[in-house]
This record gives structure tokens, sequence and C-alpha cells, in this order.
């Protein structure tokens, strides 16, 4: 994967809420996917939350942007 710069603390947990979703390496559907795909339920470190597309990183060190739409914050992310 592409260098990917991410801020210094995560913002927080969440879990995917899709079947499966794409990990990206930028954010928007133009952008390939950067790795597997993250199973629903799975619990992701959240690093860089704007609007539409956050930061994530997985448990195995897979990081890269995952649409919101399919995230639901496991507590309120920190600004």
């Amino acid at each position: 994967m592409n260098a990917l710069a991410i801020p210094n603390c995560a913002k927080g947990t969440a879990t995917v809420t899709a079947t499966a979703l794409r990990v990206r390496a930028g954010p928007g559907l133009q952008h390939p996917q950067a790795g597997r795909l993250l199973a629903q339920g799975e619990t992701v470190t959240v690093w860089a939350a704007p609007p539409d597309w956050w930061i994530v990183q997985a448990a195995d060190g897979l990081t890269g942007w995952a649409s919101a739409k399919y995230l639901q914050p496991v507590s309120e992310l920190v600004p």
C-alpha cells in the first residue's frame, strides 16, 4: 500500500456495518482497493473522520479510507 499520512492520535473505534467493506487508497470510489475486505462486525481504529470517508486501520494493520456510511462509531469520536 502507498504511504498514507496518519494523524498522531486515534479518534476512536468503529464497527463495520456492511457485509463486506472495501478499504481504498483514497477517499472515493475512484481510488483502488487497498487490501482485503473488512468483514461485518469487524472493529477498526478511526484515525480521521471527515464527513464521508474515514481513515481506518484494521487489527492486522490494513490502513486506508472507508465509506463512513458503513461504519458505526463504538463511542463518540474524539474531534
